[in-house]
């Protein structure tokens, strides 16, 4: 099954979508709990180290989504990858929210944001189904687009 959900999630490669395209969509992102390890999307960090691996869901694609509500490009995706993560069961969410309670802005100095080295965002770590980075960066970013445009939920609307 988890090799099934691979082959899904990695049918489209997109051409690159410049960060500037990202931030002409506009969509209600649906606020998700914080620190929920049991629930496929959950919000967790707030700004503090986290490692990764503590957050996988076994037997499912996990998506790292590290995001900051001042950042438009986060927030214009934030919405359809949720909504097109909801249908599939085979994959999880986890945003990592780089801003530490206050923080006005981004927070490129919080201790998470110098944890995984963020120069940008949005930024996705994709594992597979058995705990291994399948995509990292741009490439992460292509695929989930390319996934959210196979399922509807991307592009022109």
């Amino acid at each position: 099954m988890a090799a099934k959900a691979m082959t899904r999630f990695g049918t489209n490669l997109v051409l690159m979508i410049t960060m500037g395209c990202l931030a002409i969509v506009t969509v209600q992102a649906e606020n998700l709990e914080f620190g929920k390890k049991d629930q496929r999307m959950t919000t967790i960090s707030r700004g503090e180290p986290v490692e990764l691996m503590d957050w996988l869901v076994r037997g499912k694609v996990t998506v790292f989504d590290f995001y900051s509500k001042s950042c438009p490009p986060c927030r214009a995706i934030k919405g359809p990858l949720q909504k097109t993560i909801g249908m599939d069961e085979s994959v999880a969410l986890r945003v990592v929210d780089i801003d530490r309670p206050g923080a006005q802005g981004i927070d490129w100095a919080s201790p998470v944001a110098k944890q995984y080295r963020l120069n940008n965002i949005p930024h996705f770590i994709i594992y597979d189904a058995t705990g291994k980075v399948w995509a990292e960066g741009d490439q992460a970013r292509d695929k989930l687009v390319g996934w959210m445009q196979e399922k509807g939920n991307w592009g022109a609307h």
